[in-house]
């Protein structure tokens, strides 16, 4: 690793004997004996570290996500979710649980734990009860508000305009309005995937927002506002079927792109939102205005070719899903809606 000039100024000051140490840029290059928190190594050190230990006590990572790990003890599967620093411990029995928590104290001596039916995670407010889980991101949902000073509250996150670009000036923070997007997609992917069409569509915006582009965000946030109290619930009652739903509607945009995503559900609960923002198949130009037969048919061809896209997206997700819950039963639904404009 090498420390920068500023640093080395500073360990010269305290002892010369570094001076002979610097190069041509007045750098000093080390050899560092342990990981150090923010070098890229340390990452591929510690979830070396994390695994080897879950794989020395037969735990197995899923094959489509290897930050999840399982391991089944007469017939109660335990999960632990690893998250950078933090683990996510889940079993129907409890004294599993604890002894994974066990084995994670005996290794990592000096950790932080907490056994609660109701906890913080990564921004989620969890509450768990006879009825199911709760997901309300309430506290960041607060701490996001503080970043606009008025807002108005809308019974919806957008309005017929949400396509269209007829913004006249530069946003008035470009930076702002990036780092409060990231925010909001991060909502919409834990809690809140009812704003999830509209800020998909402002992720495409953030490189050169305007300020109809501000009056969006001001709207979703104002939508927000509102519905402040609205919960992501997953009920506790058995199910075995996991249904998908997708669409897709064709020439939506003014460039002429189409619209397509789909949602999935596991039971009475909406675990995923794929991808509303994604805008699909551009249009086929047909060169003679009077071939009005081709025109139609090119139309609908690329109507068929949304839905065919959305169609994809949210098989991928499925296989995800199946993967992680073998047991249930599949019965993907489908339907595509193929959106046709008049021939100028």
């Amino acid at each position: 690793m090498f420390i920068e000039p500023e640093l080395v100024n500073i360990l010269v000051n305290i002892n010369s004997g570094y001076t002979k140490y610097r190069d041509v840029k007045g750098r000093v290059l080390t050899q560092i004996d342990k990981a150090m928190y923010g070098l890229v190594q340390s990452a591929k050190l510690w979830y070396e570290t994390i695994t080897g230990l879950l794989k020395d006590h037969a735990y197995s990572p899923n094959p489509m996500d290897p930050c999840v790990w399982n391991k089944n003890v007469h017939g109660d599967q335990i999960t632990i979710i690893i998250y950078v620093d933090d683990l996510a411990i889940s079993c129907r029995n409890k004294d599993e649980v604890h002894k994974a928590m066990a084995m994670v104290k005996e290794k990592f001596i000096d950790i932080k734990v907490k056994e609660s039916y109701e906890m913080s995670y990564l921004g989620m407010n969890l509450k768990i009860d006879n009825d199911g889980i709760q997901v309300s991101m309430e506290n960041y949902l607060h701490e996001m508000m503080k970043e606009f000073e008025e807002l108005r509250e809308y019974t919806h996150p957008a309005d017929e305009k949400l396509f269209v670009n007829d913004g006249e000036m530069p946003s008035k923070d470009k930076k702002q309005f990036h780092k409060m997007v990231a925010k909001l997609l991060y909502l919409c992917e834990r809690g809140r995937p009812d704003v999830a069409l509209p800020v998909h569509y402002l992720c495409t915006r953030v490189q050169n927002p305007t300020d109809a582009d501000d009056k969006k965000l001001a709207r979703i946030m104002g939508y927000l506002k509102g519905t402040m109290g609205n919960l992501r619930k997953i009920g506790s009652k058995p199910y075995d079927r996991v249904e998908a739903y997708i669409d897709a509607a064709h020439a939506c945009h003014e460039d002429g792109f189409g619209q397509s995503g789909g949602a999935i559900m596991v039971g009475d609960a909406m675990v995923e939102v794929i991808k509303p923002g994604s805008r699909s198949v551009r249009p086929a130009i047909v060169p003679k205005p009077n071939w009005w037969h081709l025109k139609v048919y090119c139309w609908m061809l690329n109507g068929m070719m949304n839905g065919f896209e959305a169609r994809d997206m949210i098989w991928r997700s499925l296989s995800y899903i199946k993967i992680i819950h073998p047991r249930l039963h599949w019965s993907p639904r489908a339907a595509a809606r193929c959106v046709t404009r008049p021939c100028a």
